[in-house]
């Protein structure tokens, strides 16, 4: 096999994969509820603790406007909080409510057991070694994109 060919196949393979586990290991229970990139954002928020929304959209690769409008819903459903910023008042701090921490448990709980679920298939050994070819993946394409 070519190497554009092999490159591209091994492309689509992975786009197919993305799609495979964003439809199976997000549960259904918060498909109506929330988007994939609102849950995104509460474990961002769940991981840094507080953080400003341009620092969020640069991290999730979309426009300010797109994080502000994902914001201002989770907001109104009482998942996060802002709040001004006491250094620099024309910024504000964002981070997860009582509420959204409860939440995001329960979904992390069952992001967990669906993905230990889906992988059993795969050694130890196996997924080792792909979790270093898709770190350095990753890695490349942030360095390089």
């Amino acid at each position: 096999m070519q190497k554009t060919k092999l490159n591209e196949e091994l492309f689509d393979i992975m786009i197919n994969v993305a799609r495979i586990i964003k439809h199976r290991v997000i549960p259904v229970s918060y498909a109506g509820q929330l988007t994939l990139l609102q849950l995104e954002i509460l474990i961002y928020l769940f991981q840094e603790k507080k953080i400003k929304s341009v620092d969020m959209a640069k991290h999730f690769c979309v426009t300010k406007p797109t994080i502000s409008i994902h914001l201002e819903r989770l907001e109104r459903l009482k998942l996060i909080k802002r709040f001004q910023n006491e250094k620099d008042r024309r910024s504000e701090w964002i981070s997860l409510t009582a509420k959204g921490k409860n939440l995001l448990n329960k979904y992390i709980k069952q992001r967990r057991d669906k993905i230990n679920q889906l992988l059993t298939f795969i050694s130890e050994t196996e997924k080792k070694q792909l979790l270093t070819i898709i770190k350095n993946l990753a890695a490349t394409l942030e360095n390089k994109l």
